[in-house]
């Protein structure tokens, strides 16, 4: 049994998002009685979920390199339409006590950065340039980094050379 529980699959899922498929020209179509040609038109006019999917992959070029299971971790679909997901990197909340103490910083200082993988230190700089509303790198803060980069590499669980290099 522990092996079965060593692996940390056993913890996670996925998301499902039901994609409705239909032939061109063959949308599914509700309807009153006597609001039949509004609704014929309503239907013309409007992409449905499928459609609006294509419309995403032909003009977005990052939507192209994902997987389809991927789609609903970065878009949502909202109004008939694909929206790149906003997504905050962290609960602190502009008005928490942490926060304040982020925004008093005149100076952050990172020790050990070796240890910190390339998407921890995207995560930072996320959070500060949120918290500063600047788009300036690390929302204009002063970023001292220290660490020996020939000594450690990340550490990243059951992760092969090169997936510990890329990180």
């Amino acid at each position: 049994m522990w092996r079965l529980l060593g692996s940390h699959m056993h913890d996670r899922s996925h998301a499902v998002m039901r994609l409705p498929v239909h032939l061109p020209n063959q949308k599914r179509v509700t309807f009153k009685d006597g609001h039949e040609e509004k609704s014929l038109e309503a239907a013309r006019s409007r992409q449905t979920m499928l459609e609006s999917w294509f419309q995403l992959n032909q003009s977005h070029p990052d939507a192209q390199t994902l997987l389809n299971t991927n789609i609903p971790y970065n878009y949502v679909y909202d109004r008939n339409n694909w929206k790149r997901r906003k997504r905050g990197v962290s609960p602190m909340r502009s008005t928490s006590p942490e926060a304040d103490k982020q925004l008093q910083a005149v100076l952050i200082i990172i020790d050990e950065i070796t240890m910190l993988t390339k998407d921890g230190l995207r995560c930072i700089d996320s959070l500060l340039r949120d918290l500063m509303n600047n788009d300036k790198p690390f929302g204009g803060k002063v970023i001292i980094i220290g660490g020996d980069f020939r000594q450690t590499l990340p550490v990243v669980p059951r992760g092969a050379r090169a997936v510990v290099i890329e990180s």
